[in-house]
């Protein structure tokens, strides 16, 4: 992704660089209701946003951008960008070599194109997903002197992941039934009010009453298109906030827990223990690269229920 204008404060900061993977941070300030410019994917990238929230829009197609999700762009696939409130982006991205993209294409039992290896733009990302990127990014930032070791954690990562890219039906534009295009963009404009009103607890009434629909109907449509309840989805973006701040050595549980908007510290212990499977004292006791290993050699967990 390139920086929209200078206005946005666009910063990208390699991270690792090999013959087999490029990861940059991305970190942009936008103005709200910012709409950027069309752009063109360079090469085939995989985009883990970890805080903020945007909508990108490719072929007509319009999603939600959060730390819930992952993004899949193919190499010289026009896309643009939109900032629907001035909140603080950071995402980190993945450029692997196109061949070991193909590969993994083909691992999963795809066809094997020159330059188009996703069929989705967007899935959720499950929780050892989003923990593993958050280990190995710690890994990369602490300069872990095993260059191939990261390549390799790297891989088990684009593994995990290449599932999501391609599993299902495509997220073409084909034609749909009125009520469907009505259910698709319900679902998503309750996702951005989440996204930005996480630390809220926001109740079912004033969310309806905030997309337009009746509380009954949000609930089973919001299901039924993103594969999660609506508390489901909030629980998870506040863990995954709560989950960056651990790793940067945030000490205070009980702070914590406010901010991001639990009832008490008890409760914000007992989401995130479901959630992840730790404490959130043991997550901040266990953040180093032996962790990281540990979670490698247990990915077949990813496809486990939701927290």
């Amino acid at each position: 992704m390139s920086p929209e204008s200078s206005q946005n404060h666009f910063v990208a900061r390699a991270l690792f660089r090999s013959d087999l993977v490029t990861v940059y941070d991305h970190s942009c300030r936008p103005n709200a209701n910012q709409h950027g410019p069309a752009e063109c994917a360079n090469v085939s990238e995989i985009l883990f946003p970890r805080s903020g929230t945007f909508l990108a829009r490719v072929e007509g197609r319009e999603f939600v951008a959060d730390p819930n999700q992952m993004l899949f762009f193919n190499q010289s696939e026009v896309y643009r960008i939109m900032h629907p409130y001035e909140c603080q982006v950071e995402c980190t991205a993945f450029d692997f070599r196109s061949d070991i993209l193909q590969e993994a294409v083909s691992a999963n039992g795809g066809e094997k194109p020159s330059n188009r290896p996703f069929k989705n733009w967007h899935a959720l990302s499950q929780q050892s997903v989003f923990h593993l990127l958050h280990q190995l990014r710690q890994s990369f930032l602490a300069a872990h002197e095993d260059a191939s070791q990261l390549e390799e954690w790297s891989l088990t990562l684009l593994a995990a992941v290449m599932g999501s890219s391609n599993a299902g039906p495509p997220n073409k534009p084909a034609r749909r039934s009125v009520t469907e295009r009505a259910h698709r963009e319900l679902a998503m404009r309750a996702c951005l009010v989440l996204s930005a009103n996480y630390e809220r607890n926001l109740g079912l009434d004033n969310l309806a009453l905030s997309v337009g629909s009746s509380p009954f109907h949000l609930a089973r449509v919001f299901h039924g298109k993103v594969g999660l309840s609506m508390n489901q989805y909030r629980n998870r973006l506040r863990v995954r906030v709560a989950l960056g701040r651990l790793l940067q050595g945030e000490a205070d549980l009980a702070r914590l827990a406010v901010d991001l908007g639990f009832a008490s510290h008890s409760h914000f212990c007992d989401v995130f223990h479901k959630i992840v499977g730790v404490t959130p004292s043991e997550c901040r006791r266990r953040a180093d690269s032996r962790w990281l290993k540990e979670l490698s050699k247990n990915l077949e967990a990813i496809g486990g229920t939701p927290g």
